[in-house]
Formats: structure tokens, sequence, C-alpha cells
């Protein structure tokens, strides 16, 4: 089966400095990632490498298949990227935020109008509808994001520490939708790695200065830094 996300000797430099460096993992459908690391690990660039925002220095990416070097709009049209640093939407409310990108996105209007709903329903965004996003708590913004990039009904979900933990096995609405969201794409999540106790069944990836140091999907790698 072709796998959702594959990563082939990744690599990504600044200048001449390294962001990643000969990352290889492969992802399947439905699948939950964890990825983890200290900062500057390379956690950010690679979701970016991922989402088609960044060009790589060298390897692959191949998302359900399609090269992301040849083919980068087919590519990146199966992937859905919320950064970490959410986009600031003022005084415009929820509703017309999602329409404004729909548009953006060139959905067709009658299209547009129902997938507007389906995502306000899967994200739980009825109650916030009436207020504008500069009035919403941080949660709800980032509910709000994610809405925004299921629009076009991504197969692959990418949240850059978008999930606060909270506590064991609970960060409130937004783990609870991320867990119905795996259920019909692969989800990558940046983070700590107590996200793992979040979402039991995740399989942790740790970078370290542009490196993959440890797949739980491949324990011969090591074990993973519990801090």
């Amino acid at each position: 089966m072709t796998p959702a996300i594959d990563v082939r000797a990744l690599s990504k430099l600044h200048g001449q400095a390294p962001a990643l460096l000969d990352v290889t993992f492969a992802a399947g459908a439905r699948e939950l990632v964890v990825i983890t690391g200290p900062e500057g690990a390379g956690k950010t660039t690679l979701l970016k490498l991922l989402a088609g925002h960044m060009t790589p220095s060298g390897g692959r990416i191949r998302i359900h298949g399609i090269d992301a070097r040849t083919s980068r709009l087919a590519a990146s049209a199966q992937v859905g990227y919320v950064p970490q640093t959410l986009m600031s939407c003022g005084d415009m409310r929820p509703g017309d935020l999602l329409a404004f990108s729909g548009q953006a996105r060139q959905i067709a209007p009658e299209r547009l109008e129902t997938r507007v709903r389906e995502v306000v329903a899967a994200c739980e965004l009825e109650p916030a509808l009436g207020s504008s996003c500069a009035q919403l708590d941080a949660p709800a913004r980032a509910r709000v994001a994610i809405a925004q990039v299921l629009l076009h009904d991504p197969s692959v979900l990418l949240l850059d520490d978008v999930v606060p933990v909270a506590g064991k096995r609970d960060a409130g609405p937004l783990a609870q939708l991320v867990r119905r969201l795996r259920q019909q794409r692969t989800v990558v999540l940046t983070g700590p790695v107590s996200l793992v106790d979040i979402f039991p069944g995740a399989r942790l990836i740790t970078l370290d200065h542009g490196r993959l140091t440890f797949d739980s999907a491949v324990p011969v790698l090591g074990r993973p830094h519990r801090a």
C-alpha cells in the first residue's frame, strides 16, 4: 500500500547550516504521528517541507505517491497545514473567514457553502460564529485555523505545536478534534513528548539538530527521551 507520507534522505540547508539532515520515514493512511525534539531540532522545517512551503535541499517527499518536487501543486493539494503562529483574522467572523479562504482556494460556490457547514460542525465552531476571531480564545482560534485547512478536504493534516498539553490524556476540545480527524486522515503533530500520553497509540518520532534520532516504528534506533 502506498504510504500517505514517504520521506527519503530529506535535507534542508539554511545557508551552510543544516536544518534537516538525511531524514527518512514513512507514515500510513490514518496514522497519527507525534514529532518531538528540542527547540531548533527541525520540527517546523520538516512540516513546512511536507506542506510544500519550502523546497528541500536534497532528498525526496511523496504524498500518496505524488512527488512533491515534480508535482508540487498536486502534492500540496493533499495536505492541510496549520502553522505554529496562527494567522490573525482581526474583526472577521469565523464564517466569513472560511468563506473567504474557500474562495481563495477556488472552491466552487455551491461546494463551498456545503464545505463551510461541514467544517463548522466538525470543529464545533457553531458557538463562535457570532464573535469576531479576535474575541476568541486561543483554542477556539486554533479550531478555526484547522477548519480553514479542512475546506479542501486534505488527506494529510499537519499541526505545528497547535495542541496544548493540559494534563495526561487531556488537552481539551483540540485533542478531541484531533482524535476525530485521524479516523479519516493521516495527522502529524509537533510538540512535547507528553503528547503521546494524550494520544495513546500515536507513533513517536524525535528530531535533534536536524537528524531523526528515534522512531517508535523502528525500535532499533533507541528509546525516546521522556522529559
